[in-house]
């Protein structure tokens, strides 16, 4: 048999192959759609189980977040966080909000000891705005306590240049943005804070570091997996240098 005739019975042998390999992948294929099929069911249910699994788990590193930033309470940050998205604004803005608030109040609260120290009286945003940050101890108060004395001036300040500048002073970019909410009466916190405690949005610090322990967890799982996945595409390389050469 002649040159040629070796290539005909070579490609012969290959495409025999190939459509024999097609046909498995196809019978395999329609084996994998079938079982899905069939799971349509439990797929369904394991998606409405995830869905409020993943509202939770954000909810919970949300008020985590919170909680580092300004040492409140977990369930003060829940609720704080709840009054946010009250007037629209995301947990981010508002966590960042707050973390601006409380280094701010911090820096207020050095400088008033060290103009207190000379004699003077300290040119920071709280000491001009007269909001009280420190207790009788010269301690300073607490993140909530801080933004509710904000709050009570800020409602009884008129509308205009020097609001605004407060704000901005306070709490940085966002301050803008949290006009709404510092304009709230005592009433409608209170109102959002029994809302939030009824609605399950109130956490307790188990809670939230129960979910940041599991999430530490599933990222060491899925480095594991990836690790695992790099480990076994190493040993299939030379198959892969064996297929790259004989598609050459």
């Amino acid at each position: 048999m002649g040159t040629a005739g070796n290539l005909n019975v070579k490609f012969g042998a290959i495409t025999t192959g190939l459509k024999q390999g097609l046909k498995e992948s196809e019978s395999l294929i329609e084996g994998t759609v079938s079982k899905i099929n069939n799971m349509k069911g439990q797929l369904l249910a394991v998606g409405a189980i995830a869905m409020p699994v993943a509202a939770v788990r954000n909810w919970a590193a949300a008020v985590n977040d919170l909680e580092d930033k300004t040492n409140m309470s977990a369930e003060s940050a829940s609720r704080l966080l709840a009054v946010g998205e009250f007037v629209g604004l995301a947990t981010e803005e508002m966590s960042g909000a707050m973390a601006k608030m409380s280094k701010t109040a911090y820096t207020a609260a050095k400088a008033i000891e060290t103009a207190a120290a000379s004699g003077n009286i300290s040119q920071d945003v709280f000491t001009k705005f007269g909001i009280q940050i420190l207790d009788s101890n010269n301690r300073l108060l607490s993140a909530e306590q801080i933004l509710s004395n904000v709050t009570d001036k800020h409602r009884a300040m008129a509308n205009g240049v020097e609001k605004t500048a407060m704000e901005m002073e306070i709490f940085g970019r966002s301050g803008a943005k949290l006009n709404d909410l510092l304009n709230l009466t005592e009433d409608q916190f209170q109102a959002v804070y029994e809302s939030a405690e009824k609605t399950g949005l109130v956490l307790d610090h188990k809670t939230t570091q129960a979910f940041e322990d599991a999430e530490f967890e599933i990222n060491a799982s899925k480095q594991a997996l990836k690790g695992l996945a790099v480990s076994i595409g190493a040993q299939m390389l030379p198959q892969f240098q064996a297929l790259a050469e004989g598609t050459r």
